[in-house]
């Protein structure tokens, strides 16, 4: 999944900050080994059949800020300090508080059970700016997986638990 959040502009380029916050099923351990099969697409809610998920998910985050230069570039900033925290009530716990090398930073949690993981990150890039997001992985089970209204209520309740997590940031 990946969360693109704009900041400020950048000085002197038309373009502006991106806060990337991307995320795999695989451990760290397995990310450093090779394993690339990073989401890109931000939060995710999925419903999945009755008894088909077995907690704990490991999750791997991985954080990096950018901007978009000249023809397309990417652009990174160095990050100094990232930090990644569970909302009180989400059937999440943090296991690896992030670390950062450079361009990158990398964190890892467990889903532990069905529910709404909330996250409330915040990240600073090498020249001192620093932006917050909430990032959410939502794990539900239905006898029917493909109810549409049960679906809807879901994400309603969970855009509304996101919506609050970033007024709260």
């Amino acid at each position: 999944m990946r969360l693109l959040v704009a900041l400020l502009a950048c000085s002197g380029c038309a373009d502006e900050r991106i806060f990337e916050i991307s995320d795999t099923h695989h451990t760290l351990a397995e990310v450093m080994a090779g394993a690339e099969d990073w989401s890109t697409t931000g939060g995710s809610l999925g419903l999945t059949p009755l008894g088909s998920n077995q907690f704990p998910l490991a999750v791997t985050l991985r954080l990096r800020i950018y901007e978009l230069c000249g023809d397309n570039d990417e652009c990174d900033f160095d990050m100094t300090f990232a930090s990644i925290a569970a909302v009180a009530g989400s059937p999440c716990t943090v296991t690896m508080a992030p670390s950062c090398s450079a361009k990158l930073c990398y964190g890892e949690l467990q889903i532990t059970a069905l529910g709404n993981c909330l996250l409330a990150v915040h990240a600073n890039a090498s020249d001192n700016n620093a932006t917050q997001t909430c990032w959410y992985r939502a794990v539900y089970e239905a006898a029917d997986p493909y109810d549409q209204a049960l679906f809807a209520m879901y994400t309603d309740q969970t855009d509304g638990e996101v919506a609050r997590c970033r007024d709260a940031l």
